[in-house]
């Protein structure tokens, strides 16, 4: 800090000091200063104006196959965050993907541009080994509890355990918690 006085009376002024903690509090929950430094820091423009929106690319204009394909991608990098957009859907996904334990967790900034997933890794592996998409805009495909069971016994049958997303009345839910409320729904992804 640094005193300057105007007219008779001390004011404290702020010296920015040049630090790896990132000026989100946000960002500071998922922070570690020795591995995160350079991942985190946003780059100079976004720092421009107190209202400017950054901008966002997505690499599809399917937010949903483009929130898989940078998961899938991200874990290959052995990056510990990706940046994905903040949809509805997005963000009800990363929410049931949180539920089931793949993800370590997930920081939704309030607006319309981006939400920061945290990717999860046991034994320096990454937890989704694949993320394959069942419905895509052009072709929807809707499960009836049946086919929700019959899907599940499959993965059981060849020993994996697979996770069904569906997109339901009552929000993304996973395949079981579909069959425990006997929901119908559009199926979303698989996740092994």
């Amino acid at each position: 800090y640094q005193r300057r006085v105007h007219g008779g009376r001390p004011s404290i002024q702020t010296v920015c000091l040049r630090s790896e903690l990132p000026s989100d509090p946000y960002e500071r929950l998922f922070f570690r200063a020795d591995i995160d430094a350079r991942n985190l820091i946003l780059p100079p423009k976004f720092h421009r104006g107190r209202d400017e929106v950054p901008e966002f690319n997505p690499m599809s204009h399917d937010h949903v196959s483009d929130m898989a394909n940078r998961i899938l991608q991200g874990q290959k990098a052995r990056h510990r965050f990706v940046e994905v957009a903040a949809t509805y859907k997005c963000k009800a996904i990363a929410e049931a993907m949180y539920r089931c334990g793949v993800l370590g967790g997930f920081r939704d900034f309030g607006n319309s541009y981006r939400i920061i997933i945290e990717l999860k890794y046991h034994h320096d592996q990454p937890v989704i080994r694949q993320l394959k998409l069942i419905s895509k805009p052009s072709r929807k495909y809707f499960w009836t509890p049946d086919m929700i069971s019959k899907a599940m016994c499959r993965s059981t049958v060849y020993e994996t355990s697979t996770i069904y997303l569906l997109g339901t009345p009552e929000g993304v839910v996973t395949g079981r918690e579909a069959l425990a409320r006997n929901l119908s729904g559009v199926a979303l992804c698989a996740i092994d």
